[in-house]
């Protein structure tokens, strides 16, 4: 920010006598030091409040930069913005993830291809890398990433509509807090789709305290065919979202 202090116009020979030497001139400078102080003191920063340039004494322009002092604090993140995948198989995944989550191509180059499905710029990056293999059941990292919808109907009518396109769920299952449905991209990587079975998230949050699951913590497969029929049946939502009794599910591995 640059403000206007001084004297505008006012420069006189500093390199001994003349205007400098008179009570007038030693009088502007103690003003100009005093203002230069009390503006650090403040917190602002004054550049060139006192420069020098060929001896003439310019105090027409002050440069101010107002001091930030960064605090550490214990911020959380505004939002989840995006993942990356690195691929030997650029358009495969490509054209699934379009299909998958209706998405639309941002940028794509060949080499690196963003994606989005909604305002932010990007939600999946897709880089080609020649020659990649595939994860084995030892390898340690990411086991999927998931996308919620916001009632029931929205994701069986996603289901319909991917089963349709020959991409079906490879576990569909109830935990409780979701009702989900797993998918694998063509390179193998897990996709959930999901919509939460309660009305709030204090709901949800309080099903993990439950004797339910801790007796189950992972949920009760279920047939997605059979959800569709009893959703277009009629069947009301909290009913066909309340995890039904029955087996426990074991966890989800690499290959399954």
């Amino acid at each position: 920010m640059t403000a206007a202090l001084g004297y505008p116009g006012r420069q006189r020979n500093l390199q001994g006598g003349g205007w400098a030497g008179t009570a007038e001139g030693r009088g502007i400078a103690r003003r100009a030091r005093s203002v230069y102080d009390t503006m650090n003191a403040m917190g602002i920063h004054a550049r060139n409040a006192l420069s020098s340039e060929g001896g003439f004494f310019d105090m027409t322009t002050v440069t101010m930069e107002t001091r930030r002092p960064v605090a550490p604090q214990a911020v959380i993140p505004e939002r989840f913005a995006h993942f990356v995948l690195r691929t030997s198989n650029l358009p495969g995944l490509r054209r699934w993830y379009q299909t998958v989550l209706n998405a639309r191509i941002v940028h794509d180059n060949g080499t690196i291809c963003f994606l989005t499905y909604d305002e932010e710029h990007h939600r999946l990056a897709l880089i080609n890398v020649p020659g990649l293999h595939a994860p084995d059941a030892e390898t340690w990292g990411l086991a999927h990433v998931a996308y919620s919808y916001r009632t029931l109907g929205e994701l069986l009518s996603t289901y319909v509509r991917l089963r349709n396109e020959g991409i079906v769920p490879v576990r569909p299952i109830n935990h409780g807090p979701t009702v989900s449905m797993y998918y694998r991209d063509p390179d193998g990587n897990a996709v959930e789709l999901q919509v939460d079975a309660f009305d709030t998230k204090a709901e949800a949050a309080d099903f993990f305290n439950t004797q339910d699951f801790r007796d189950n913590p992972v949920g009760v497969l279920f047939d997605p065919e059979q959800l569709v029929r009893d959703y277009e049946s009629g069947v009301p939502e909290k009913e066909l979202m309340r995890r039904p009794a029955g087996q426990a599910a074991g966890f989800m591995s690499v290959k399954s």
